[in-house]
This record gives structure tokens, sequence and C-alpha cells, in this order.
């Protein structure tokens, strides 16, 4: 794991180097294999990283990808809640949906879940992955209309300032799924859009 040192200089380096001739950095985003929020000095280097924003790409918006496992220890809420774009995922209203398509390696609760996001009202982007096809010799689908029913009850219950909606586009960890077609995405984003809530959609 990269130390927060070398987390910070080497972003500072690609700021630095970056050619302006073909546009202004416009995004610094945390993502990747793995947890950002997992690293011990999750908070030191957000705090970093604005920093070097401000002084070499003003412009840019600051993303973090998460799953959200940690939004309920306090330093790294704070650090989410300084971001431009705390991007939390959750797949489905349900448990048992999430731990089929995200194989949590941690014991998952939405309750405490939906408990920790209460200050993120208002704040964060929901991200949720739809898909279908057959889990261990199970049809699985979490754009079903019962799960899509409980996911906008979900919405409104949390809150997002904006929401993502996408289907898959590589292998995931449970075999057998399917993309949902853009056509279902955007059937699923329209009554959250009449609602009043900014929706992408992705496929």
């Amino acid at each position: 794991m990269a130390t927060k040192e070398e987390v910070l200089s080497s972003l500072e380096e690609r700021l630095k180097e970056h050619d302006l001739s073909i546009g202004e950095v416009d995004s610094i985003t945390f993502s990747g294999n793995g947890e950002p929020t997992m690293h011990p000095q999750f908070g030191e280097i957000v705090e970093g990283t604005l920093k070097l924003r401000d002084l070499f790409a003003s412009k840019a918006k600051v993303s973090v990808l998460t799953n959200g496992s940690r939004i309920g220890v306090e330093e790294v809420a704070e650090a989410l809640l300084k971001v431009d774009n705390a991007i939390i995922k959750i797949d489905s209203p349900y448990r048992e949906s999430i731990e089929i398509l995200n194989r949590p390696q941690y014991r998952f609760s939405l309750e405490r879940m939906e408990r920790e996001l209460e200050r993120f009202k208002g704040l964060f982007v929901l991200q949720t992955l739809f898909v279908e096809g057959e889990v261990d010799g199970e049809e699985f689908s979490n754009a079903s209309k019962q799960e899509v029913v409980e996911w906008y009850s979900l919405i409104d219950r949390v809150r997002p300032r904006e929401i993502m909606i996408y289907t898959i586009d590589r292998e995931t960890p449970a075999k057998g799924l399917r993309k949902i077609s853009i056509e279902r995405l955007e059937e699923i984003a329209t009554p959250l859009r009449d609602r009043g809530y900014k929706v992408t959609v992705s496929g």
C-alpha cells in the first residue's frame, strides 16, 4: 500500500506535468481495485489532495468512489463530506441481493448504513449497478419491479444529491449475470426525474 506521502507526491507530479494545451484537469478521482477509504491515512490524503487541487487545478472536482463500509468512521465521514463528490455505492435495498452482487468481505448491514448516511443527506451521490441473470442456479434481477420499488423507498429515505445508475461492462464475481438494457435503465430513472432527482444513466 502506498503511503500518504507517495500518493500526494505522485499526484503533485502529475498535476504539475499536465499539458494545459489539451485542457484543464477537471476531475481527481479515488477509485480502482479495493476500497479507498480503507487506507489508514485516508483523511490526510484527502486534505492533501484538496490543497494540491487548489494550487494546480482549481477547477477540478475531487471525487471518491466508495462502498460505504467505513462511513461510520468519523475521520472517513469528515473526509467524504469535504470532497466535491462522495459517490456511495448501494446496489439493492435488500441485504441478500447485495451479498450476491458484491460478495462483501465484512458483515454488511443496510440498516446501519442508512443511519450513517443521515449526515450525508443532500450531499452525496448514490451509485447503483443493475443486472439480471442466473446465480447459483437461481434467476436473479435487482431490476425487478419489487426491487426497484423498494430501491425508490430507500432513495427517499437517504436523499442523495444525485443518482448514478449503470450496468455491467465486465465480468462480475457472480457468474451468469447479464447487462440490463439502456431502455430499462431509463424506465427506472424516469420516475425519479419526475420527482426532482438528478439521475444519470450509463450502459
